[in-house]
């Protein structure tokens, strides 16, 4: 279990009611909410709940800081803790920030490889309105996490600190997040033995200039640039090339001279992994989807302007007879301040309709990386997308819980099922059983804690068209003995691996046969 805040750039961008918004969107995926935990709030709503907290927050006129605190817990793949330990996690952990007597709403979702939960703290105490803001919350996280794991039987997960920075840890979860190759990485990748062989600073900048780089100061440091203005501090792709330690190598420091060689190569935000065809394909796809959205949001901020150009001449227009009128000067201004404020009810009037035609552009042509545009080819049923995702996700840790797998492999189709709610970004596909979700991650088939016998037979036609008749249970003794129930029940024609599993099967097989048997001959009975 890993415990993160997740923080904002800017605490103007904070919002309490756009991250409730956010956290219980579904997104037209029925298996992406889970459980909804509201605590010290009047109102079991959550729209009503982010609200009020809302109006806490505008109690406090004095604190300067961000109100609202994002807290995100994520679980190992496989794990699903039952409704009372998510409970527990929360309330654990918002003690050992602090905000156990805050208001604060937590969303469960299950529509990703791990399931997480976001928690949205009011930093505003509900009833004295002080503001608070833990320091090195951090390591009370990793502590209450480590407690967690002990009493909740969880796999540990390593909550110490990893020594990178902040700038690698953005890298990392760039490449992660999107699939696609990081500046941060591409600089290491392509330049750091270069830059380590340099001997004077116009060699340096000479290595820099053939990838398409600058090397430039910044406040106390420096920092590596590209043509696109992407910036990475220097001493994150080596400790070396902090500037004290280049100063201690190659002297005082020294600007980029003049004559430097062209670039020969240059950084993109290139999909990370093996070759694929897909590749090429993602490269087209996103400069079309991109030309076509630029060339869309172009036409509607030329409409903007020229309206607003034409509001603005009509203002000037007016001011220009009121300034004509024979009134006295005071009569004036306040004919002034009425078409002022006539004008800028317009202007803003135009702006939320700019920003109404703006939003469907956005949706039809989103912005994709690699994952996404993998995501929703794979959703519309290219087994190829699949499988791209699915060999990136090759390094990932083995996933824990109760799962059906097999001895080999049919070569089935993945999206086998039809109702196929989102695909991971590890290549999961999420089949939607009823209000059930059922996990298919190519090696292996998922069922939620609590699902119906619906989603168990499902689960077992699928295995066998996947594995062949022969399974392997994977899990706890109640998972084993309902997937067995889950076969006689539906007739499904599988045996398991284990054999005193399919003992177990056989023997309910034999007395479903006999009592089925008997059932008929007690209703001919009633017949005659």
């Amino acid at each position: 279990m890993i415990a993160k805040r997740i923080n904002f750039r800017e605490a103007s961008k904070s919002n309490i009611v756009r991250l409730v918004e956010y956290i219980t969107s579904d997104q037209k995926k029925e298996c992406r909410i889970g459980d909804i935990m509201l605590a010290n709030c009047r109102h079991d709503s959550p729209e009503l709940a982010a609200r009020e907290m809302a109006i806490t927050q505008a109690m406090n006129k004095r604190s300067t800081v961000d109100k609202t605190y994002h807290l995100l817990v994520s679980f190992r793949a496989g794990e699903e803790p039952s409704p009372e330990a998510l409970r527990r996690v929360e309330a654990a952990l918002c003690a050992k920030l602090g905000f156990g007597q805050h208001q604060r709403i937590a969303v469960v979702h299950r529509g990703t490889d791990n399931t997480h939960m976001h928690i949205a703290i009011n930093k505003v105490h509900p009833t004295r309105f002080t503001a608070r803001s833990p320091r090195r919350d951090f390591k009370a996280l990793a502590e209450g996490c480590a407690e967690l794991e002990k009493s909740l039987v969880l796999r540990p997960d390593n909550h110490q600190p990893t020594g990178k920075t902040k700038g690698e840890r953005q890298a990392d979860d760039m490449e992660a997040m999107t699939g696609q190759e990081s500046l941060l990485g591409w600089i290491r990748r392509e330049c750091v033995d270069g830059m380590k062989a340099a001997a004077t600073w116009e060699a340096l900048h000479s290595v820099l200039a053939k990838a398409g780089l600058a090397l430039v100061l910044r406040g106390n440091g420096l920092v590596i640039t590209d043509q696109a203005g992407n910036r990475v501090k220097a001493s994150d792709a080596d400790r070396s090339f902090s500037k004290a330690n280049l100063e201690k190598r190659l002297g005082p420091f020294k600007a980029t001279p003049n004559g430097l060689p062209p670039p020969v190569k240059r950084y993109e935000k290139r999909p990370l992994g093996p070759d694929n065809p897909l590749k090429d394909e993602f490269a087209r796809a996103k400069a079309a989807q991109d030309t076509v959205r630029q060339t869309l949001l172009a036409a509607i901020r030329d409409e903007y302007r020229r309206q607003a150009a034409a509001i603005r001449s009509e203002y000037r227009f007016e001011r220009e007879k009121a300034r004509r009128l024979p009134a006295g000067r005071a009569a004036k201004r306040k004919l002034y301040r009425a078409l002022a404020t006539k004008q800028r009810q317009r202007l803003e009037q135009l702006r939320r309709e700019t920003a109404a035609k703006r939003q469907p552009v956005h949706r039809d042509h989103p912005r994709r990386n690699w994952l996404s545009w993998l995501q929703a080819e794979a959703t519309a049923g290219r087994e190829e997308a699949i499988q791209a995702l699915r060999q990136r996700a090759f390094g990932f840790a083995r996933k824990v819980g109760p799962a059906i797998r097999g001895e080999r492999r049919n070569g089935a189709d993945s999206l086998a099922c039809p109702a196929v709610d989102t695909v991971t970004k590890r290549g999961t596909v999420i089949y939607r059983v009823g209000v059930d979700g059922l996990r298919d991650d190519g090696e292996s088939f998922r069922l939620s804690r609590d699902g119906s016998l619906d989603t168990a037979v499902m689960a077992l036609k699928l295995a066998r068209r996947r594995f062949g008749e022969v399974l392997r249970l994977d899990g706890d003794r109640a998972f084993r003995e309902r997937m067995v129930m889950a076969a006689v029940e539906g007739n499904v024609p599988v045996r398991f691996a284990d054999p005193l599993l399919e003992e177990r099967r056989k023997q309910l097989t034999v007395a479903a046969r006999h009592n089925s048997r008997r059932d008929v001959n007690r209703s001919a009975s009633y017949c005659t």
